[in-house]
């Protein structure tokens, strides 16, 4: 398993784990854990552009405000077939 991290701040990270890109994690996560606060800067950073570069299959996790996620956006990209589908 590789885990990706993306973070606002400095972070060397630990063994095993790789700070990223978001473009980055999106286009290569099997699964993905949004842990974000909502802020001014981080709302609806995740949006169609995102959606359009996920991995294909992507399973998108938010445990976080619904607020960092464009929701027209999210509901085009699962009904398109680009995140959420297990084929």
């Amino acid at each position: 398993m590789n885990i990706m991290v993306n973070r606002r701040t400095a972070w060397e990270g630990e063994r095993g784990i790789a700070a990223a890109g978001i473009d980055e994690i999106f286009a290569t996560a099997d699964r993905l854990v949004i842990a974000a606060q909502l802020t001014v800067e981080t709302e609806g950073m995740i949006g169609a552009d995102l959606f359009r570069a996920a991995k294909p299959g992507l399973h998108l996790v938010n445990i976080s405000r619904g607020g960092l996620i464009d929701q027209e956006a999210l509901v085009a990209a699962i009904v398109a077939g680009d995140i959420g589908s297990s084929t």
